[in-house]
């Protein structure tokens, strides 16, 4: 490794600032129960290992893990069912440690998830496969895995989270799929993925002050490590399902540096539809982008 790399490689780990999870013995709420289901408001009160999950669901479901560690050993994490449930984690922030999928935002949706860490997630952090979803104040950590926060509902928001691939080995940050539109991604910092930093399929979201760097730095991938695309020409599984232009996506004040190959990138094709200005990049591609 010579001195550029390490020092790139340096850079990124300097973004985790937390420690391996220790899971210990401590009891814990009899009310949460490895593979069952919480409808009422329930507080971790020690640590916790469960390979099956744990389901909330709303509007009176909640878990706080309350500064404790629930350990997946390799299994989901946490499913949010029905409407409005909760998943925090207290205080002094709680962390799901190695999980397949980290938490599932399902059912009828409007669930938060507020205050985690995600640590050593093997496939996807957190999927909102339902509309009206938030992701807030989070770290979520995925070293190999595939993407950091995976959108499908529509009117999700991500705001204010740590979003990283320790190892550099995770796909993408930030994706919104096709039907993710009127989304709002804010002040997220986005770090170390090989593919993408934010990868947007969808239209009308709002993407402001976000720092997209060193996508592709450690495992680039040919003819991607981009910082932020709004890219559906390019990226097939777009195109395939979708062949219009996206439109309305408005993409200000965000910072994207750093990244193997492009930082910003917009490949839809003339007249413009989306919005971009503000925005801090060293490469660009793309008519339609003003920084």
């Amino acid at each position: 490794m010579n001195i550029w790399q390490e020092g790139t490689q340096s850079k990124l780990y300097s973004y985790l600032f937390f420690g391996s999870a220790l899971v210990i013995s401590g009891s814990v709420n009899a009310d949460i129960v490895c593979g069952g289901t919480i409808t009422t408001p329930e507080v971790l009160t020690g640590n916790f290992s469960c390979d099956a999950g744990v389901e909330i669901t709303g509007p009176t479901g909640s878990l706080n893990l309350n500064g404790f560690t629930f350990d997946c050993v390799g299994g989901t994490g946490v499913i949010l069912e029905g409407t409005g449930a909760v998943l925090s984690g207290g205080a002094s922030g709680g962390t799901l440690d190695e999980c397949s999928t980290g938490v599932i935002a399902t059912g009828s949706g409007g669930h938060t998830i507020t205050g985690i860490t995600l640590s050593d997630v093997t496939g996807d952090g957190v999927f909102f496969d339902s509309d009206n979803n938030t992701l807030s104040g989070s770290l979520i950590n995925v070293p190999f895995g595939g993407i950091g926060v995976f959108i499908r509902g529509s009117n999700s928001t991500v705001i204010d989270n740590e979003i990283v691939s320790s190892d550099g080995f995770a796909d993408t940050g930030i994706f919104l799929d096709l039907g993710a539109d009127n989304s709002t991604m804010i002040s997220n910092r986005i770090a170390g993925f090989n593919s993408y930093g934010m990868e947007i399929c969808s239209d009308g979201n709002f993407i402001a002050q976000n720092t997209v760097e060193l996508t592709g730095f450690i495992n680039p991938i040919p003819g991607t490590s981009v910082g932020i695309s709004l890219a559906k020409f390019a990226i097939p599984i777009c195109f395939f399902f979708d062949t219009d232009s996206q439109f309305g996506n408005v993409i200000v004040g965000n910072m994207a540096t750093d990244n193997n190959s492009t930082d910003l990138e917009d490949t839809n094709p003339l007249p413009c539809l989306n919005t971009w200005f503000g925005n801090t990049a060293d490469n660009i591609e793309g008519a339609c982008i003003d920084q």
